[in-house]
């Protein structure tokens, strides 16, 4: 599909007379990245590290925070209102101001990441955590096992599925 449409696109723009500088199309873009293929590396690799920096901050702080949701219901009646509020401002309104309170450096771009992962991944494994029928949360009590048993060995297991749900959006 992506051959179709980047077919379309070369025969397409000479057609309608779009300037090259409007829209360039594939064939131009490609001889373009072949003149400086050292450069497309480099940018390729510091856009993959920001992408798994920011990813790798959503997990660190969305996995305990779903943990502490589950455990405690005050925590969830206090952090769920929280994050859906963050959810309201759009990310597109947040880049400029980060950029400007934190400069153009990688921070910013490693906060833009980390907020477009964070609130799909929190909610989703909060979901997953949840989720855990209730017999099984009865038989780990049964057999005195803590808050923390109950969460490591019966609703963890029990939140896999949404975990790697969460992680894929």
């Amino acid at each position: 599909m992506l051959l179709v449409i980047g077919i379309v696109w070369q025969l397409l723009l000479p057609i309608l007379r779009v300037p090259v500088y409007v829209l360039p199309t594939p064939s131009v873009i490609l001889a373009a990245m072949w003149q400086v293929p050292d450069q497309v590396v480099t940018h390729a690799v510091a856009t993959l590290a920001t992408i798994l920096a920011g990813f790798a901050l959503a997990i660190a702080v969305a996995l305990p925070l779903a943990a502490l949701m589950s455990l405690s219901s005050f925590a969830q009646v206090a952090i769920y209102p929280l994050l859906v509020l963050t959810q309201s401002v759009p990310k597109v309104a947040l880049a400029p101001l980060l950029l400007l309170l934190l400069g153009t450096g990688a921070l910013p771009k490693i906060l833009v990441t980390f907020l477009v992962a964070f609130f799909p991944l929190v909610i989703a494994v909060a979901t997953g955590l949840a989720a855990t029928p209730p017999e099984l949360i009865e038989l780990g009590r049964s057999l005195r096992a803590g808050r923390i048993k109950e969460l490591l060995r019966i609703r963890g297991p029990y939140a896999v599925p949404f975990i790697f749900g969460g992680l894929k959006v």
